[in-house]
C-alpha cells in the first residue's frame, strides 16, 4: 500500500504544479494581451501625431517661401509663430508616448523571457 500512496501523492503534486503553472501562464498571457493593446493604441496615436506634424511642416515651408517672396525673409519668426506654437505640444506628446511605448515593450520582453524561463523549469 505504501507504493500506491507515494504514487498518489506524486500525482497530486504534479497535478497541483501543472494547475499553478497553467494559472500563471493564463495570467501572463492576459497581462501581455492588455499591454499589447495599449502599445497598439499608443503607436496609433504616434502615427496620428506624425501626420499632424507633417502637415505643420508643409505649412512652415509654404509660409517661409511665401515670406521670402513677399517680405524678403523679414519677420519670418512672426509669420511662423502660430504654426510653431501648434507643433510644440504635439512634439512633447509624441516624446511622452514614445517613452511610454519603450517601457511597455521592455515589460513585454521581460514578461516573455520570464515566461520562457518558467516553462523550462517546470
Amino acid at each position: 500500500m505504501g507504493l500506491f500512496d507515494k504514487i498518489k501523492t506524486q500525482a497530486n503534486t504534479i497535478g497541483t504544479n501543472i494547475s499553478e503553472s497553467t494559472s500563471k501562464l493564463t495570467s501572463d498571457i492576459s497581462t501581455a494581451s492588455k499591454e499589447k493593446s495599449k502599445l497598439s493604441a499608443i503607436n496609433s496615436e504616434i502615427t496620428s501625431i506624425n501626420g499632424q506634424l507633417n502637415i505643420a511642416y508643409q505649412d512652415i515651408g509654404k509660409k517661409y517661401v511665401s515670406n521670402l517672396v513677399d517680405n524678403k525673409g523679414e519677420n519670418v519668426e512672426a509669420v511662423l509663430k502660430d504654426t510653431l506654437d501648434r507643433i510644440e505640444p504635439l512634439l512633447e506628446k509624441k516624446i511622452e508616448l514614445e517613452k511610454e511605448a519603450v517601457e511597455i515593450e521592455k515589460k513585454l520582453k521581460e514578461s516573455d523571457n520570464s515566461t520562457r524561463k518558467s516553462n523550462f523549469s517546470t
